[in-house]
């Protein structure tokens, strides 16, 4: 063999070294940043739709985990800023995304969705067929459970002015309350109780009373904060604050 054969068989041998690495993980080579993140994570949080479905039609790899093991679907269950994140959810999941993962607290991606408050990735985490009734290893909440706990403490917070501002309080009941709402059509189990014996409704009852009778119920929420006095002293602050709200969370049980 001359040394040109042996120059494009060596070639050769390089692009079927090529070819199969590229068979093997499916995608282009990309950079990295610090946090060990390619470019579609930066674009992910830029909430541009479009701008996310380029990057993926470019080869980018859906399924990368980044140096904190978070992968694009986990990340964009983290954003700060929810808008079109449930578009761009369902990009990656219609693009191959693993929904099955899950992060080092053993939380699927529709747990991290709630924890969040991200109604429109948990929507889209639902049409995927993710459990709604999986549990919290370690306090035994259920979707349905955790968005309850949310809402009601939005709800406690507004009422003792937690949180200076209202919007955001508003923000954070409504968001809760909607993603209680989905996971409740979307056939959560309300007969679950969660490792202190409690029914997602049963968390409404001993919340509202926490607030109302001032019992401590620190089992549910003990981050939950009361001031009896001041139910005395502006009773219609907390009929408009907290009992209508309430309210509203018992009304979605009712179908």
């Amino acid at each position: 063999m001359n040394n040109s054969q042996k120059i494009v068989v060596g070639f050769g041998l390089i692009m079927v070294l090529v070819a199969g690495v590229y068979l093997q993980f499916g995608k282009k080579a990309e950079i990295l940043d610090e946090q060990g993140r390619t470019s579609l994570y930066q674009i992910i949080q830029t909430n541009d739709i479009q701008a996310v479905q380029d990057c993926i039609l470019s080869g980018s790899n859906v399924n990368h985990v980044d140096a904190n093991g978070m992968t694009p679907l986990q990340f964009t269950t983290q954003l700060r800023i929810h808008k079109n994140s449930g578009e761009i959810a369902q990009l990656l999941i219609d693009a191959g995304a693993d929904t099955t993962l899950k992060n080092e607290a053993d939380w699927t991606l529709l747990q991290m969705a709630v924890n969040k408050r991200n109604e429109f990735v948990a929507g889209a985490l639902i049409k995927a067929g993710l459990d709604v009734n999986v549990q919290d290893p370690v306090d035994g909440c259920t979707p349905l459970h955790t968005a309850v706990i949310q809402a009601c403490t939005a709800a406690i917070k507004d009422y003792q002015g937690l949180i200076s501002c209202p919007c955001c309080v508003e923000k954070m009941f409504t968001k809760s309350l909607a993603i209680a709402q989905s996971v409740l059509n979307a056939g959560a189990d309300t007969t679950i109780k969660n490792k202190n014996g409690h029914t997602a409704q049963d968390i409404i009852e001993v919340m509202f009373a926490t607030v109302t009778l001032g019992q401590d119920d620190t089992l549910v929420q003990p981050t939950v904060y009361y001031d009896v006095q001041a139910l005395v002293d502006k009773p219609e602050d907390f009929d408009t604050k907290v009992a209508l709200k309430f309210q509203a969370l018992r009304d979605i049980f009712i179908a």
